[in-house]
């Protein structure tokens, strides 16, 4: 890859061979439409993150390459309002008191492998001493109605992959779910809602070879992406959720059954005692990460693209 000259804003520039690796300048510009409290703001507005001298992080490399290049691209038209960054704030106070707390063990340990030329590094919560990996998320329960995010699967198993160049060799993955709207109410009502304000949920874990593999193809995707060849984002990317199909009994709120075909649904309602007392309620199609958490969704062709085909304005 050649040699690079990184400055305190890691823009990087590559003195020889064919790729030219752009990164975003300075930080995000913060504003404060809501009038928070000053100190509020600081705290919000105060990122210690650090990849050290490496390439790519996992963080990075488990994000889009598509978003990432846009947000490279249009970094200095990107804002950020302080009432939108205050569950990272307490997430990343979560996580102090929870090191604080760690008995034993490697606690958020920054570590770093080469791959194909690149140095990728990784910096885990917490591994302990019977060997396996815990990663902490504080998320909404919407964030864990389908299991573990496809994109939380890749990051530990890309750190269980660099603990084991480090001679650690990990049996277990493990994420620790802290449900920030969790409701003692809705666990009583419901069955199926988290019993629990705290869920884990165990990762699946990828042989070497998978891992590999998934390392070079995302930095190749990535360093494309730097370059203006944007992959378009897969639906896992999105969390894309396709056009469904509900049963609903006149009078009730919640669907009798929600089915992935009209005709499916059709054909349920058909086969119950009294087919008129139902009705098929569409529920559209949806990209809740373009449509809410995508910086860069006002600049994607890929998700106007999307909206016009499904009729968004």
């Amino acid at each position: 890859m050649g040699s690079y000259e990184r400055n305190q804003n890691h823009n990087i520039k590559n003195e020889a061979g064919p790729f030219r690796l752009a990164f975003r300048k300075g930080t995000l510009r913060i504003t404060n439409k809501f009038g928070l409290p000053a100190p509020l703001v600081r705290a919000v507005s105060n990122s210690k993150y650090n990849k050290g001298d490496a390439d790519f992080s996992v963080t990075e490399l488990i994000k889009p390459p598509r978003i990432t290049a846009l947000e490279a691209q249009h970094w200095e038209e990107l804002e950020e309002d302080a009432s939108d960054r205050l569950w990272a704030l307490m997430g990343s106070a979560g996580h102090e008191v929870l090191r604080r707390s760690a008995d034993g063990g490697i606690v958020e340990e920054r570590v770093s492998i080469e791959l194909g030329g690149l140095k990728i590094s990784g910096q885990m919560d917490y591994v302990v001493a019977d060997n396996a990996i815990i990663d902490y998320k504080f998320v909404s329960v919407w964030a864990i109605q389908d299991g573990a995010k496809p994109e939380w699967e890749q990051q530990l198993n890309c750190y269980r992959y660099m603990a084991k160049q480090y001679g650690v060799v990990v049996k277990e993955l493990k994420i620790i779910a802290i449900l920030r709207d969790w409701s003692k109410l809705e666990a009583k009502r419901d069955s199926s809602y988290p019993q629990s304000q705290v869920t884990v949920l165990p990762i699946r874990m990828w042989d070497d070879a998978v891992v590999e593999q998934w390392l070079k193809m995302r930095t190749i995707a990535h360093v494309a992406a730097r370059n203006g060849i944007l992959p378009n984002c897969m639906p896992d990317d999105v969390w894309e959720k396709p056009e469904r199909y509900a049963c609903m009994k006149k009078g009730n709120k919640r669907a009798s059954r929600v089915l992935d075909t009209r005709l499916d649904a059709g054909t349920w309602i058909a086969s119950q005692p009294k087919p008129s007392d139902f009705n098929i309620e569409v529920r559209p199609a949806e990209r809740p990460r373009c449509e809410s958490y995508c910086a860069v969704s006002e600049f994607c062709q890929q998700f106007k693209d999307w909206k016009a085909a499904h009729g968004r304005t």
